[in-house]
């Protein structure tokens, strides 16, 4: 073989391997290429794919899309969102979706009607709806999938979502910050329907001009040091404050049962009408015994009581942290107690 024809031979190799990487170039999706594909072809794609019976495709395109299409577009993909899961049977899902649709579209669409009250109508035979709420306004909720084999459902709070009766995780989190997960306990009977979800929210940081190692001068990010709070009392004082009340009204029923006594003494002792003195003292034991005593056992009761109250503010104070910290909380408890003639009350005080 001459030269010429090798020199040849190599050329016909390099054009053929070109024209293979520029084919194999077309035929790649634009995302390969690093250019993002439009959001409205990526639409009219799960459109198709809805129509041709390929729902869990068409959720996938739908999902990744959502976010990246103009406010007034929305409502489309959340009607083929409902419509698709409304086929694959997730009902929680299209329910949620379908409902979006007929807020956000401003339109009447009697067809996504009937679809979603045909979709509550099953949920209401199965399923408890809880609207689960957030402290924070810029939370999302991340809600697990009615079918197993799809993933969970991220949301922005406050959410309605149906669930069947048992326990679930949600997890709640703002943008930078780490998940909060909560158990939702849903009872078939009695339950309330509503839930909180509460984050904590992010500390604020400051920066200050400096070093932040050696030979760099840099910006150093610190975190901005608590500021000590003025230390509280007010469950002392409260509970003294409680004291002295329950003291008070006891010594109003002692009062009362004072009184009562000497206006039964004065009448039992008239001998005109009671002559006999076993008998009045026999009628005054008896008196007493429903009009006076009841009142004096009040009495005692709301003085233990309001002496416990007291002591334990006194103790207290001597001995918890103001401020409210975890280390330092009390517990006060006030339980009935049976006592005889009436009842009372009981406390339990707890370190």
């Amino acid at each position: 073989m001459g030269l010429g024809s090798a020199e040849d031979e190599m050329r016909t190799v390099l054009l053929g391997a070109l024209m293979l990487a520029g084919a194999l170039t077309l035929g790649l999706p634009a995302s390969a290429n690093g250019q993002e594909r439009d959001p409205q072809e990526q639409f009219n794609e799960a459109v198709e794919l809805a129509t041709a019976g390929e729902h869990v495709k068409a959720l996938d395109v739908c999902l990744v899309v959502l976010q990246r299409l103009p406010e007034s577009e929305r409502p489309r993909v959340h009607k083929l969102l409902g419509y698709s899961y409304m086929k694959l049977v997730m009902l929680p899902e299209a329910w949620y979706y379908l409902t979006a649709y007929l807020e956000s579209s401003g339109k009447e669409d009697t067809n996504a009607g009937e679809w979603l009250q045909q979709v509550e109508g099953q949920l209401r035979l199965t399923h408890v709806k809880v609207t689960l709420t957030c402290d924070l306004s810029s939370a999302e909720l991340r809600i697990p999938a009615s079918a197993p084999s799809r993933p969970s459902a991220t949301l922005p709070c406050p959410v309605a979502w149906w669930f069947k009766p048992g326990k679930y995780r949600v997890e709640g989190f703002v943008p930078g910050q780490k998940p909060v997960t909560v158990d939702v306990d849903v009872r078939e009977r009695g339950d309330t329907g509503v839930r909180e979800v509460r984050l904590a929210s992010a500390a604020p940081a400051r920066t200050v001009e400096g070093k932040s190692g050696a030979g760099s001068g840099g910006p150093t990010v610190i975190s901005k040091p608590a500021t000590p709070e003025k230390p509280s009392r007010a469950l002392e004082w409260t509970l003294m404050g409680s004291g002295l009340a329950l003291g008070a009204a006891g010594a109003v029923f002692h009062g009362l049962a004072y009184s009562k006594n000497e206006d039964l003494h004065d009448f039992y002792r008239d001998a005109e009408y009671y002559p006999d003195p076993m008998e009045a003292k026999a009628l005054y034991d008896a008196d007493r015994g429903d009009e006076v005593r009841p009142k004096e056992i009040a009495a005692y009761v709301l003085y233990g009581v309001g002496g416990a109250a007291m002591l334990a503010g006194i103790i207290t104070y001597a001995v918890r942290d103001g401020g409210g910290t975890e280390e330092g909380r009390s517990a006060l408890l006030v339980t009935p107690m049976g006592l005889p003639g009436g009842a009372g009350a009981m406390m339990i005080f707890e370190f």
